[in-house]
């Protein structure tokens, strides 16, 4: 399943696994590659910037859900 810890990658484009990076805003796992990208790309965003850190944390034991 897409977005689920240690599957596939929750980018459409994407079919990478494990997904073991989880997005604390959309609540889905990514693959580490998906998750950089994430990071860099809202690096300036106001979740980022309240919360101060970045989007997707890496979660090896999947339990972020």
């Amino acid at each position: 399943m897409k977005g689920e810890f240690g599957q596939e990658c929750n980018r459409r484009v994407c079919q990478n696994k494990p997904a073991i990076w989880f997005n604390l805003s959309t609540r889905k796992y990514y693959c580490p590659d998906c998750a950089e990208r994430i990071n860099f790309e809202n690096r300036n965003d106001q979740f980022v910037k309240k919360h101060g850190g970045f989007l997707c944390v890496e979660d090896t034991k999947g339990v972020l859900k």
